[in-house]
């Protein structure tokens, strides 16, 4: 047994202070405001009151309408200088005068540059193949998304290679997509493959 710190009475061991005196040091002290000597409410934050903090940024709003107080305010929250007109004209004058792209030697760079670009399009370019271009399947269009949604009724969306009902389906075209244009939505030229079967048949056959 010890003796409590604050009112001596016997207390067990380990404990510095009663119960009494635990839950007085508990207690929040009340603050006075600054400037009236106001009490404040019990966890308020402020230093003062609320009618003290009021006459203080009316005080400190006086010279709004001064310019030279709202220069010195801005400063203060910003850290920036307002230039003046004549400065901002100096300076873009010397930006000017050392921007490159201002430059008359840059510009004709620029200029044969765009017109080497202009004359290595279409025909003139050495990678042309004759206007060729991938014939890409036009999935969002209304035919094939029916054409698809029928060939996954038809085969109760179940894979035909691997017999797995569900998960990630893909409709596959037999005879192929781009030589065989009037066979894109024929329903017999569709099965279902789950997307793993269907990768394999592709690095069998080949993506035509």
């Amino acid at each position: 047994m010890i003796n409590c710190l604050d009112c001596g009475k016997l207390v067990g061991q380990g404990i510095l202070r009663c119960r009494k005196c635990y839950n007085n040091s508990r207690k929040v002290l009340p603050h006075f405001c600054k400037d009236c000597g106001i009490i404040l409410a019990k966890y308020a934050k402020s230093i003062r009151c609320h009618s003290c903090n009021n006459k203080i940024t009316r005080k400190n709003n006086k010279n709004i309408s001064n310019p030279e107080a709202l220069e010195k305010r801005r400063l203060k929250m910003t850290g920036k200088k307002i230039h003046s007109e004549e400065f901002k004209r100096k300076q873009s004058q010397r930006m000017k005068l050392n921007n490159p792209s201002f430059n008359i030697e840059t510009r004709k760079k620029q200029s044969k540059t765009h017109l080497l670009l202009e004359l290595s399009k279409g025909k003139n370019n050495p990678n042309y193949k004759g206007g060729i271009h991938k014939i890409k399947r036009p999935r969002d269009i209304k035919e094939y998304k029916e054409w698809r949604l029928h060939v996954f009724e038809r085969d109760y969306y179940t894979c035909s290679h691997c017999k797995q009902w569900g998960g990630k389906l893909e409709a596959h075209h037999i005879m192929s997509w781009k030589n065989h244009k009037e066979l894109r939505y024929a329903l017999s030229n569709g099965i279902t493959l789950c997307s793993h079967c269907h990768k394999l048949l592709h690095r069998e056959i080949g993506r035509k």
